[in-house]
């Protein structure tokens, strides 16, 4: 990934952190821009439009949060990426600093290899989120033409729109010496606004997401494609592929963060699931999504309860977030239907006959499900993971 037409604006009141920092990333290729107080940083950041911003938490005059909520209040250098500095053995607010805009943390002394690639993830992210917003804004131009009877059906712009369709996950099914993992989606009508996007991070790890619309529309279904393509962006911005529970608060406090409804004028539930094969755990962070049934390898319901994840965000009053240690051979099961909040119990009507019937072949067993389900105006998702 090419670096040398990213300008990074460092911001330190020690002056050896200045150097170490400004020399590092000089080293990266980055196009490097210190100032060594708050009021400075400030007036750099109007004047250079700076790429990113690394801003030390405690200085004097003028702290960090302080810069920080002064940027982010100036229409000019709002959407500056902010990355906070702070020593390892200083008491900070992290949750404060996400409110303020943050986008992530660094502790000083800082690891050279880890902050150029944080910086890079960022720049990758960045890059992402505005080629979605454009492609957005020309599909969504195309879509009102055609609800306003501009153009007809036949006419490239719907087109384009239709073709989403063909790139939907309706029937998904993964396998390696760690994983079984099978998806099907049952639907009456396009566009499929409940849908299943997998991310295989590596051999041993399997992260997913989970997004049902509010809406059973083509907009919907059109923002969902650009998530997709914006987790796919934020894995890819990874130089070494260690996933951990604070990578994955992370990205869905950025999902939430990119992907709010005051953006695309869109809503849906969302649920981001990691399996790890060699820690046999389950972790999972939702919105107004249902936990899935784990199965021990009898394919009896395993009764160990979700132990709660604590995590620094602005939403993390409306996130449910747990993590399972897995027995051995588990299986995980779960049922959705849009943007509805499904109960335990029909989850276990749905899915638990269909394992019963059979020694974990995970495809047979989803399949089983999927042509026993109910016909609904809304669409219907069953996952089935199976640790190996």
């Amino acid at each position: 990934m090419s670096t040398k037409n990213h300008k990074i604006l460092a911001v330190d009141d020690n002056s050896i952190n200045l150097k170490l920092l400004g020399r590092t990333l000089t080293n990266s290729n980055f196009s490097v821009i210190t100032a060594s107080s708050g009021k400075e940083a400030i007036n750099l950041a109007k004047t250079e439009n700076p790429d990113l911003i690394l801003l030390d938490v405690l200085m004097p005059e003028m702290d960090g949060y302080e810069v920080c909520k002064i940027l982010k209040e100036n229409k000019k250098t709002k959407p500056i990426p902010v990355i906070f500095l702070s020593a390892k053995n200083e008491t900070i607010d992290k949750t404060k600093g996400l409110m303020l805009g943050a986008v992530d943390y660094l502790t000083k002394p800082f690891d050279p290899v880890e902050i150029i690639a944080r910086i890079r993830a960022q720049f990758s992210l960045q890059k992402e989120f505005i080629e979605l917003r454009k492609k957005n804004e020309q599909l969504q131009k195309e879509l009102e033409k055609f609800n306003s009877g501009a153009i007809s059906k036949n006419e490239a712009g719907f087109k384009q729109i239709k073709d989403l369709d063909k790139l939907q996950v309706l029937n998904y099914r993964e396998a390696n010496k760690y994983f079984q993992i099978a998806a099907r989606v049952k639907f009456e009508n396009p566009p499929v606004t409940t849908v299943f996007l997998p991310v295989y991070f590596d051999n041993q790890n399997y992260v997913y997401l989970v997004s049902g619309g509010f809406n059973k529309d083509y907009k919907t279904s059109i923002v969902q494609h650009f998530l997709e393509k914006y987790v796919n962006g934020f894995f890819y911005g990874f130089t070494e592929k260690n996933f951990n529970e604070k990578e994955l608060s992370r990205l869905f406090n950025n999902i939430l963060e990119k992907f709010s409804p005051d953006i695309y004028e869109t809503a849906f539930t969302l649920s981001l699931g990691h399996v790890s094969a060699t820690k046999s755990e389950f972790s999972l962070f939702s919105i107004h999504q249902s936990t899935p049934l784990v199965l021990n390898k009898e394919n009896i319901i395993f009764k160990n309860d979700f132990r709660p994840l604590f995590f620094e965000s602005k939403y993390a009053s409306i996130i449910k977030a747990g993590k399972i240690q897995l027995p051995p051979k588990a299986t995980l099961v779960n049922y959705f239907s849009g943007k509805e909040l499904i109960s335990v119990d029909d989850i276990k009507r749905f899915c638990l006959p269909a394992f019963t019937e059979n020694n974990q072949d995970v495809a047979d067993s989803v399949e089983k499900i999927f042509t026993r389900l109910p016909q609904k105006d809304a669409d219907q998702l069953v996952i089935a993971i199976h640790l190996l």
